[in-house]
């Protein structure tokens, strides 16, 4: 079982404040820069860390169906993706990027590494999927942003 503290001195390096942790869900979420939300979790009920990031609400998008097949080819062989995934989570309705990766085999800088990564894919892939005429997600209200460290 992965240790929270991953989670914690990740939070540390990224310079993320504590009120931002779950302590209950051994997770954290934040909005990054008004774009998408992240949250980073280490559950008690699993050996594995989680990554996920919002991308795309799909009932903003003019075709559905569309939006979706796009997903899929942009998901195919997890060349675009980076090695993470593109889902669907059918209660929020959004489009996903995730990762999950063993807890025992990371450690507070690899996950550091690991979710600026997938932030990057995030951004890129919003915008391939903005450019596609598809909406993305409205921007969050002032002060609700984070910015990462490197």
């Amino acid at each position: 079982m992965p240790s929270a503290d991953v989670v914690r001195e990740w939070m540390e390096i990224a310079g993320l404040p504590d009120d931002l942790y779950d302590p209950g869900r051994r997770m954290c979420g934040f909005n990054f820069l008004g774009r998408f939300d992240v949250v980073v979790e280490a559950p008690k009920a699993s050996e594995d860390v989680f990554v996920s990031i919002d991308i795309v609400n799909l009932a903003e998008a003019s075709d559905p169906a569309e939006l979706l097949m796009r997903c899929m080819k942009l998901n195919a062989y997890g060349l675009e993706t980076r090695g993470a995934a593109l889902g669907y989570d059918e209660n929020s309705r959004m489009v996903i990027l995730s990762y999950r990766i063993n807890g025992a085999s990371i450690d507070a800088a690899a996950l550091s590494s690991l979710v600026n990564n997938l932030v990057d894919v995030a951004q890129t892939l919003q915008d391939r999927l903005k450019a596609m005429n598809v909406a993305a997600r409205p921007a969050a209200p002032v002060g609700g942003e984070v910015i990462l460290k490197s």
